[in-house]
């Protein structure tokens, strides 16, 4: 569990993170579409839990920043406003708390074949776990981004949590596993008419057309930092 290393209230980061980055309360107030009025009384008697993630989007920072101190996870403001990528209804509230959950960290190959294995990833069961804001399904899981490929929306080395449950649309960044191979591959899902596409970010990579049985094993719902290093 992450602890308040200091010792602010969430209130005092987002102020001070909004004096730091010279956004006035009226300027907040107008973003959070409120009055200001409003904010100052936030000042006082801080910032109800219904405004965190809206208030973490015009810091630039994540809601467990803004609860604990530490940075967990990424927010990208052009995901939120471009793409359902990442977005409020991704992250998970229990009561006026947000609540930290946790996903098993899987091998690339066990990722491939994960609708096989579900049933033997149980908390306890000494197998490393991620703890994530993110909204997931019971069968959700977490990788680690292995390469460049899908740099720099992706960086090599960071947490990806994957829904397998989720549908797949175009546009969706996918773990999938081609007929050919043993372990999954990580890209963006592309449909252009009948010709369907794995899409690398790092255009350093080719985008490879999906002419072979292949087995999507999740849709991608978040990134964040390893918690390890």
């Amino acid at each position: 569990m992450l602890m308040n290393t200091d010792k602010k209230t969430p209130t005092e980061r987002i102020f001070d993170e909004l004096f730091e980055e010279g956004i006035s309360d009226a300027e907040f107030a107008r973003q959070m579409d409120t009055s200001k009025q409003n904010v100052l009384n936030w000042k006082k008697r801080g910032i109800p839990a219904e405004h965190i993630f809206h208030a973490a989007h015009i810091i630039n920072r994540s809601p467990e920043w803004i609860k604990t101190g530490e940075e967990l996870i990424r927010i990208d403001k052009k995901h939120i406003e471009e793409s359902s990528f990442l977005k409020e209804s991704n992250y998970s509230y229990k009561n006026d708390d947000i609540q930290l959950l946790r996903v098993p960290l899987i091998s690339w190959v066990q990722a491939g074949h994960w609708a096989e294995i579900i049933d033997n990833f149980e908390p306890g069961s000494g197998e490393e776990w991620i703890p994530t804001v993110a909204k997931i399904g019971p069968h959700s899981y977490a990788l680690k981004v292995n390469g460049d490929s899908m740099e720099p929306e992706f960086p090599n080395g960071s947490i990806i949590i994957v829904d397998p449950d989720l549908p797949i649309e175009t546009n969706s960044y996918v773990i999938v596993r081609l007929e050919q191979s043993n372990e999954a591959t990580f890209k963006q899902y592309i449909e252009e008419g009948n010709i369907k596409l794995l899409k690398p970010v790092n255009p350093r990579y080719p985008i490879l057309e999906i002419k072979e049985p292949a087995t999507f094993c999740g849709k991608v719902i978040m990134y964040q930092k390893d918690v390890n290093n």
